[in-house]
């Protein structure tokens, strides 16, 4: 064998070697996986931009509301949130 058939047999066994130590990729379960579907046209995931279509706020709420979570405060004998007091949700 030539010098040059001999390194690329050795590259060849070296890729799939680290191809075969990286392992299998581990994919999302369904449960983690969030699925919107909606008919109309979605432009945007940031609500607040001039010209964002209701469906944008709609895919973005649902996108963002398990980010933060709110404390709560008593007002008026009534529980409310708290907007003052965000925090991470678990």
């Amino acid at each position: 064998m030539s010098v040059t058939r001999t390194r690329r047999l050795l590259s060849v066994v070296a890729s799939i070697a680290l191809l075969l130590a990286a392992g299998s990729a581990q994919a999302q379960t369904r449960s983690e996986t969030l699925r919107y579907v909606t008919g109309a046209s979605v432009n945007t995931l940031d609500p607040n931009i001039p010209g964002s279509t209701r469906e944008s706020f709609a895919v973005s709420l649902c996108t963002y509301d398990r980010l933060v979570s709110f404390g709560r405060k008593q007002l008026n004998g009534k529980w409310v949130f708290d907007l003052d007091k965000p925090r991470p949700s678990r």
